[in-house]
């Protein structure tokens, strides 16, 4: 079944996620030191088969978009609802995450950074970094918004991207110091917009915060946060389907994960009802031993 995700300039139709690409999502993102070019590559790869785009497609797509993308494909394989910890009141509690609503806040809050600076016959284009230019190095992380200038003519007007740090380092070398501070305006102002907008607000939870911000590390801490099944569990599971199952993990490896949910859920019902009525089998005998030994 095929499921669409809007992001900002078009609508993909993805595939359902298969049960080796979500084990290939728990991998990348596992353990607390995530190498980030690792982590992108395999995104990149898994949303390549999920739809009919490139794998270059998707290192070019704004940060906030795959962003979009990955809670889509969470929302369809596993629902829209995502559990955490969370303190409220100096106490701990359960919140029950709507995946939704993180997506439509992040829509809202992002649709300011996008805009264009102008300087005499030129419009410099500042807006959410694709993850290409995230992995790029920079010295100054402003560098990464700068996507492209326009270029007036006449009445005309040339878009030119710019596809590297490097090349948004070199036009900076040629803007004045106003549009320079400008630029670095805007990029403050983003921050502490991202940065103050809380997505746990609408939950009533002041004590603690979530913001997503448009960063490797942050991406990397949001899919941690929506495909949560410890890596261990995951491999447990799979071999307890095929041990008492009889299910092969190439079968398993190939189906849905909400297929694979489905089958976990059963087997964890049927060893339930299995352990349950060893318990009544065994009250059963003791209660007649003893009935005997009353006589």
């Amino acid at each position: 079944m095929k499921f669409l995700s809007e992001l900002s300039k078009e609508t993909l139709i993805c595939s359902e996620l298969q049960v080796r690409d979500y084990k290939s999502i728990l991998k990348c993102s596992y353990g607390d030191e995530v190498n980030p070019r690792i982590f992108a590559e395999t995104i990149c790869d898994i949303f390549m088969k999920l739809t009919n785009k490139s794998t270059e497609y998707f290192k070019k797509l704004n940060a906030i978009d795959l962003f979009c993308l990955l809670l889509d494909t969470r929302i369809n394989s596993q629902g829209n609802i995502c559990k955490v910890l969370v303190t409220k009141d100096s106490k701990q509690m359960t919140l029950e995450l709507n995946l939704e609503h993180i997506k439509t806040d992040i829509k809202s809050i992002y649709n300011n950074l996008f805009t264009t600076i102008d300087q005499n016959n030129i419009e410099i284009v500042f807006g959410c970094p694709s993850v290409e230019r995230l992995l790029q190095p920079t010295q100054n992380e402003y560098l990464s918004f700068i996507t492209g200038t326009y270029i007036k003519q006449n009445d005309t007007k040339k878009f030119i991207e710019i596809a590297t740090n490097e090349q948004a380092e070199l036009l900076f070398d040629k803007i004045s110091p106003k549009t320079f501070l400008k630029i670095i305006d805007n990029f403050n102002k983003f921050v502490e917009t991202a940065t103050k907008t809380n997505l746990l607000s609408r939950y009533g939870v002041k004590d603690q915060q979530l913001v997503f911000v448009p960063s490797l590390n942050s991406l990397i801490w949001f899919t941690k946060l929506m495909f949560n099944e410890p890596l261990e569990t995951f491999y447990d599971n799979l071999f307890y389907l095929s041990l008492h199952g009889h299910m092969s993990s190439e079968y398993v490896e190939n189906c849905v994960v909400g297929e694979y949910n489905y089958f976990v859920n059963c087997l964890l019902r049927t060893q339930s009802a299995k352990d349950s009525g060893e318990k009544q089998d065994d009250g059963s005998f003791f209660d007649e031993e003893a009935g005997l030994s009353d006589e």
